[in-house]
């Protein structure tokens, strides 16, 4: 059938198989999920039993939504014993993630197939120190934005608080696999204060919506002034 993958077990029962259906999880975008239902197919006239069902390995995004286990196959008929939910964490195919099955007599290992797919946000630095400056002086300093996604990253909301801070563009696009640079401006109302802020962004990137950078700013240094007392 369309969508239905196969998968025969091997072991002690030869006429024994999964169904993966559909055959894989395909294209999942970043921050959503697609499941798949998994069915075993006892092709004997004798009842089966499976006694666990794993994702490997641990940690991977792939979560099994388990029947009730052991799970009894009576002969002939086929059963669904789990559904699978992917939730890729980052952009790309899904990598060295198999389906474990092991029953009474027989046991399986089979690949689960997908793609993460979407923009992916990474910040060159957590922090900036502008400065030193003075009232009326600009310190300038920059921030390397970085798509490590297989879809363009919008960045549409650029903004730097409080006032004596200032980001440059409002808004960026960023290719797959390219960078971008974002200048900051620290110019300070008054002096001999040390400033603090933060940058916030806001991109398409749904597993980090709004990050922020801290901003530092470092007040100028006078040279102190000597009097000569006669």
């Amino acid at each position: 059938n369309a969508g239905v993958y196969t998968l025969p077990l091997v072991g002690a029962v030869s006429d024994v198989a999964l169904r993966l259906s559909p055959a894989e999880f395909g294209e999942v975008r970043l921050g959503r999920r697609q499941t798949l239902r998994v069915m075993a197919l006892n092709r004997t006239t004798s009842g089966l039993t499976i006694d666990s069902l794993v994702v490997l390995p641990a940690g991977a995004p792939v979560q099994v939504l388990a029947l009730p286990l052991p799970r009894e196959l009576p002969g002939r008929d086929p059963a669904e014993v789990a559904r699978l939910e992917f939730s890729p964490r980052d952009p790309g195919p899904l990598s060295g993630v198999t389906l474990r099955v092991v029953g009474r007599g027989f046991e399986r290992s089979a690949q689960l197939r997908g793609l993460g797919a979407g923009p992916r946000l990474e910040l060159g630095a957590d922090t900036l120190i502008l400065g030193p400056a003075g009232v009326g002086e600009t310190a300038l300093d920059s921030l390397r934005l970085y798509n490590s996604g297989n879809d363009t990253l919008h960045l549409n909301g650029i903004s730097a608080t409080p006032a004596a801070f200032a980001a440059t563009p409002a808004s960026l696009v960023v290719p797959p696999g390219a960078s971008r640079q974002l200048s900051v401006r620290f110019r300070p109302a008054t002096s001999g204060t040390f400033a603090e802020g933060r940058l916030e962004l806001t991109s398409d990137d749904p597993l980090a919506l709004r990050p922020t950078v801290a901003l530092r700013g470092l007040p100028a240094t006078r040279a102190p002034v000597l009097q000569l007392v006669r």
